[in-house]
């Protein structure tokens, strides 16, 4: 019986579906019989593979290799990357807070009055406020020395601004505010130590002894500074003779980003035992100088200082016996010399080369070493 146009259409849609059967199957690089073969190179690939893996994991379930298995497949193990990452951030904040408690404890407390105003008029001339402060708290300074009857060789406080130039710039003259703050917690230091201790005699009923004279106090230029370690010299060697070779060092010096702005002062003193623990007490408070760079103590009654008095007699000039003439210190009295520095902190990265770090072409106009500057006579 002929075929008839349904019959036609069936036939021809038979055909059809065997063509692209074939073609799906025997198809390069995307038919059927291509991508099971791709899939026996990577089964045998992870094979391979898993012969290290289980060395030091957990053997991998039949699954991951594309074999039907009844095996229960097990709890993945390790923990999520989010949870990972939320405890990072949480010790990350735990650290900064830690981080800032300990800068806030060392930083030295700065008053408002070291801040330059936003007055325009001082923006344009910062030299010349430092000048006023620094009259107007040599003043009070003055007058709270004499009140305490401490005595005071060196009145103008590290700095003399008589007759010379302040127009330095707006950093310059920010440094200089806080090194005027150190000069200035330094002597009242000197003079709570001193009525203290007279206080403290005075209570016990016995004569009061207590003797402070502040000889001088220099404050230094800032400086950055930061962390240092001893590190064990690889190439030491203990039969090197040679102080120049490098395996003459049993230890290098490993130094990491400065992050702190000290600000060391000399301070001289001429003082008995009793008021000097006082004030070097009261040097280590918190919110005060904290870091204790170097400390001499000087005595001509010491016993240590029988032998050899060179230093002794290096020492009179600066405190008022020339030639060995004058009044010599008393029997419970020292000379002390020491060089102490607080602290203020800035961000490495911002701040690479510390807090005053000024442009190449403004840098040739600051001077490197101290200068006593004075201010022009008045017209």
């Amino acid at each position: 019986m002929p075929m008839d146009q349904t019959d036609k259409k069936l036939v021809n849609g038979v055909i059809w579906i065997v063509v692209l059967g074939a073609a799906a199957y025997f198809l390069p690089s995307y038919g059927y019989q291509a991508q099971a073969e791709s899939e026996d190179v990577a089964r045998n690939t992870l094979l391979d593979t898993k012969k290290q893996y289980d060395k030091y994991y957990t053997p991998m379930h039949p699954a991951v290799f594309g074999t039907v298995s009844t095996d229960e497949v097990p709890a993945p193990s390790g923990r999520l990357v989010s949870e990972i990452k939320d405890e990072y951030s949480a010790n990350n904040d735990n650290t900064r807070g830690q981080i800032d408690g300990l800068q806030k404890i060392s930083r030295m407390n700065f008053p408002a009055w070291t801040e330059i105003p936003d007055d325009p008029q001082v923006q344009k001339a910062p030299g010349f406020y430092f000048a006023r402060t620094y009259e107007r708290k040599r003043f009070e300074l003055e007058n709270e020395w004499r009140m305490a009857k401490v005595e005071c060789a060196d009145p103008k406080i590290g700095f003399d601004l008589e007759g010379g130039e302040v127009t330095f710039d707006k950093n310059k003259t920010e440094e200089y505010l806080r090194e005027l703050h150190i000069a200035e917690n330094i002597i009242r230091l000197c003079i709570k130590a001193k009525l203290r201790e007279h206080d403290y005699q005075v209570s016990k009923g016995v004569q009061p002894q207590a003797y402070m004279k502040i000889v001088s106090v220099r404050p230094q230029p800032s400086v950055p500074t930061g962390p240092s370690a001893l590190i064990p010299n690889p190439k030491y060697s203990k039969d090197e003779k040679n102080p120049l070779s490098e395996r003459f060092r049993k230890y290098n010096v490993q130094f990491w980003n400065v992050f702190i702005q000290e600000y060391p002062v000399e301070i001289m003193l001429q003082c008995d035992y009793n008021t000097f623990q006082r004030f070097l007490h009261s040097v280590r408070a918190p919110g005060q100088f904290l870091v204790i760079r170097s400390l001499e103590i000087l005595s001509p009654f010491a016993n240590e200082s029988i032998a050899d008095k060179s230093e002794i007699a290096a020492m009179l000039p600066k405190i008022g016996v020339e030639g060995g003439k004058g009044q010599m210190p008393k029997d419970e009295q020292i000379l002390v010399k020491i060089s102490a520095s607080g602290m203020d902190f800035f961000d490495p990265i911002e701040k690479p080369g510390g807090l005053y770090k000024n442009a190449a072409k403004d840098e040739k106009k600051q001077p490197t070493q101290r200068v006593r500057y004075k201010l022009p006579p008045p017209k």
